[in-house]
């Protein structure tokens, strides 16, 4: 049965400061979900500046590059009246830093692997289909 709610498109922000995973992710992204805004920045004082002017639903974070600290970039996103779901991407496979993305409030973390692109899209739909609900 077809729902006579309209949809609105998601918004997606990503924050990587490497020039290269940040288009990677951008293109991945724009391709994997064609409905969706797509927004990408890599630097830091754009990054607020987009989260202080608009409702995202999704902020995925390449927190190994950031030179903020990476649990003060979720949990200011925590702090948004919008609160969007947070997807963390970390180089480190440190269960320490893992568990540190978690406990700050992030919904996902992926390990930047040979494969970290593969698993990107599904973590994305999850997380997007569970703001809907």
């Amino acid at each position: 049965m077809e729902s006579d709610v309209v949809r609105k498109p998601q918004h997606i922000l990503i924050f990587d400061e490497s020039e290269v995973d940040l288009q990677a992710t951008d293109e991945l992204l724009t391709s994997s979900f064609p409905e969706a805004m797509v927004t990408a920045v890599g630097d830091l004082a754009e990054y607020r500046q987009e989260i202080s002017g608009k409702d995202y639903d999704l902020v995925v974070l390449n927190h190994d590059l950031s030179q903020e600290n990476p649990r003060k970039l979720i949990n200011e996103l925590r702090l948004k009246d919008f609160e969007p779901a947070v997807l963390v991407v970390s180089r480190s496979t440190s269960p320490q830093a893992v568990a540190e993305a978690y406990a700050s409030g992030c919904h996902k973390c992926i390990v930047q692997n040979e494969a970290w692109r593969e698993e990107m899209a599904p973590a994305i739909r999850h997380l997007l289909r569970i703001r809907r609900l």
